[in-house]
C-alpha cells in the first residue's frame, strides 16, 4: 500500500503533534526540553518533583532556576520571577512554589533574576497542561545524556497549537435526553487536539419555531458545583436552573465548555479552594498560587453555535466579557439576561466577581 505523504502531513502537522507530546510528558513529570532561537533548557514542573530529583538535577546542571510567574512573584514580594536553586534546599523551593503562609515565606530570597522569553514559553506550557505555572529550568550548554528518550519542542510551536487547538471542530455523537424539566437532546462535539464540549438543546425546536431567538447559556464545567451542589459558587444554581428557565419558555441552548475552575483545571481549582479557606478571595486565590484569574476562552462556544446554524442568540450570563466574545466571533447577541441566584454564604464570592471580575452581579 502507498500512503500519500503530503496528504499525511497535512492530516498530522509536526509542530501541534510535538506540543501534544510535551503536553503529555510533562503532566507525567518527563521532563522536556524547550528551545527558543540559540537556547536549550530542560523543563520540569515543580509538582511533579521529590526531593531525590531535584537533588540529581540539582548536581547535574551547573544553572538551575526556579521559574514563577508575574502573580505569585508579587505574592512573594519578589521583584523578579527567576531564582536561582543552588543555594535552596527542596523544602524551601516547595514553600517558594506553593506555600501561603508567611512564616514559610520569612527567608528573604536575594539570588533573582529576570525571565527569558523561553522561560515565559515554559509557564505557558505548564499552564496549557493544567499544571501550576512552577517550572524548574536547567540550561543545557551541550547534548544531555540521559538513559531515555525525551522530546524537545520549539518555543514558537506553542503559539500555533493554542492558535490551531480548536480548529477542525466535528460532532462526535449525539443522543436524546429525559431531563427533570422538558425534554432535551445533548450533542458531543471534538477537535483533533483538544477536549471534548457539548451542547444541550432543551425542548429541540419544531421548524415553526426556525425564526425565534434561542435562548442560550455559555456554561462551564464546575465539577464541585454542577454535581456536588457545593455553595462556594453558584454554577449549581446557574446550570440546573437555565435548564429550567429554558423550558418553561419554549427552549433553549446550554454549550457545556470543558473548562473547569475558570480554565485552570479540577486539581488546581481544588488548590485555590483550600487558598481561599486562608482568608483570599477566589481572585487572590488563584494569583496568589500563579494562576489567572479567569483563563477561559469563548471562541469555541461560538463554532459550536454555528454548527448548530445558530447566528443570534439571547444570552442567559451576568459575565458582560463572554457577550463581548462572542460577539468578537461573529455571534449576534441581542439581549444578555441577568442570571444570578444569590446566597448569603458566599455574598463575598459575588463581591469579588463583580469588583475583580467585572460581573453583572447586584448584591
Amino acid at each position: 500500500m502507498k500512503i500519500n505523504n503530503t496528504k499525511m502531513s497535512k492530516a498530522f502537522e509536526a509542530r501541534i503533534i510535538e506540543v501534544t507530546r510535551c503536553i503529555s510528558d510533562l503532566k507525567f513529570g518527563i521532563p522536556i526540553i524547550l528551545e527558543h532561537q540559540n537556547q536549550k533548557s530542560l523543563i520540569l514542573p515543580l509538582e511533579r518533583i521529590n526531593k531525590k530529583i531535584f537533588d540529581e538535577i540539582r548536581g547535574a546542571f551547573k544553572e538551575l532556576n526556579l521559574v514563577v510567574t508575574e502573580q505569585r512573584a508579587n505574592f512573594l514580594k519578589l521583584k523578579n520571577c527567576k531564582i536561582n536553586c543552588h543555594s535552596l534546599d527542596f523544602n524551601k523551593i516547595e514553600n517558594l512554589a506553593f506555600s501561603l503562609k508567611a512564616a514559610d515565606l520569612d527567608a528573604h530570597v536575594h539570588d533573582c533574576g529576570k525571565v527569558s522569553s523561553l522561560d515565559e514559553k515554559a509557564l505557558m506550557l505548564l499552564k496549557i497542561s493544567e499544571l501550576i505555572p512552577v517550572a524548574m529550568i536547567a540550561k543545557i550548554n551541550s547534548d544531555i545524556e540521559l538513559n531515555f528518550h525525551i522530546n524537545s519542542l520549539k518555543s514558537e510551536y506553542i503559539d500555533d497549537f493554542i492558535a490551531d487547538s480548536d480548529n477542525n471542530l466535528h460532532e462526535v455523537c449525539s443522543a436524546n435526553l429525559k431531563l427533570k424539566f422538558g425534554s432535551g437532546e445533548i450533542k458531543c462535539f471534538r477537535s483533533q487536539f483538544s477536549k471534548d464540549h457539548y451542547a444541550i438543546i432543551i425542548n429541540p425546536k419544531s421548524e415553526n419555531d426556525s425564526d425565534k431567538i434561542p435562548l442560550v447559556r455559555v456554561h462551564s464545567s464546575c465539577f464541585t458545583g454542577d454535581i456536588f451542589n457545593s455553595v462556594k459558587c453558584d454554577c449549581h444554581e446557574q446550570f440546573h436552573n437555565a435548564i429550567k428557565i429554558m423550558s418553561e419558555k419554549g427552549g433553549g441552548v446550554i454549550i457545556y465548555l470543558n473548562q473547569e475552575g475558570r480554565g485552570i483545571g479540577l486539581t488546581n481549582k481544588i488548590r485555590v479552594y483550600k487558598a481561599q479557606s486562608s482568608g483570599f478571595d477566589t481572585v487572590e486565590a488563584n494569583e496568589n498560587l500563579g494562576l489567572d484569574s479567569d483563563a477561559r476562552g469563548f471562541a469555541i462556544a461560538t463554532k459550536i453555535l454555528q454548527m448548530l446554524n445558530i447566528n443570534k442568540i439571547d444570552l442567559l450570563s451576568n459575565n458582560p466579557a463572554k457577550a463581548k466574545d462572542l460577539i468578537r466571533h461573529g455571534i449576534k447577541v441581542d439581549n444578555v439576561i441577568p442570571h444570578q441566584f444569590f446566597n448569603l454564604d458566599i455574598k463575598e464570592y459575588y463581591g469579588s466577581k463583580a469588583k475583580k471580575l467585572n460581573h453583572n452581579i447586584e448584591i
